[in-house]
């Protein structure tokens, strides 16, 4: 039985999702606030999560983020659901890491329910994932001089080229300042398409 993880604030939306998705065989545990989201899907580790954005005391956008740093969730496909519906909305939140993007009110829960199945069908068994890969440090100058380089191309596979799954475009590599840490001039990354903005 598939673990769908339901944040959402809207008492009738919950409600709504909650009822249609045990109709359909998903075993759903949910919060209606974001407070201890993170530690609710380390608990859970659900197969899928559906998250709102505007939450009354959190940023959805904060928890995705949160989930694609940790080790142990950053492969778990994200839907947002959201009333924010401009197109630099959607493509923050795809550019942080969901793999899909919900407009409140546009979707019935029979849509919201197939783009599930949908996202879940693509996923290998349970028994197939993969471990999580180690996490490594590597010194690297932003000049002519890369220092690690030949390590750090060599242990994320960089000279051989990564296509997308879901277009074939060959993937990026974007890296973000991590500014909570003080010891140096740390980053944080993940490997994007440039086509459809998807993030892994």
């Amino acid at each position: 039985m598939k673990k769908i993880l339901l944040i959402e604030d809207d008492t009738d939306l919950f409600a709504l999702l909650k009822y249609n998705l045990e109709k359909e065989g998903f075993a759903l545990s949910g919060s209606q606030t974001g407070k201890g989201a993170l530690d609710l899907c380390r608990q859970v580790r659900p197969d899928l999560i559906l998250l709102d954005i505007m939450l009354p005391d959190y940023d959805g956008l904060e928890i995705c983020k949160a989930v694609r740093k940790d080790p142990d969730l950053l492969t778990t496909p994200i839907i947002f659901l959201t009333a924010r519906a401009s197109e630099t909305d959607r493509i923050v939140g795809l550019e942080l890491g969901a793999n899909d993007y919900t407009v409140k009110g546009f979707y019935t829960p029979r849509q919201i329910l197939a783009k599930i199945k949908d996202l879940l069908s693509k996923l290998p068994p349970s028994d197939t994932v993969p471990a999580p890969a180690k996490a490594s440090t590597f010194k690297v100058r932003m000049t002519t001089d890369w220092g690690e380089e030949p390590r750090f191309c060599a242990e994320l596979g960089l000279t051989q080229g990564h296509p997308c799954p879901h277009c074939n475009t060959e993937l990026v590599l974007e890296l973000f300042p991590d500014y909570q840490r003080t010891d140096g001039h740390w980053f944080t990354g993940h490997l994007t398409c440039t086509s459809c903005l998807k993030s892994f």
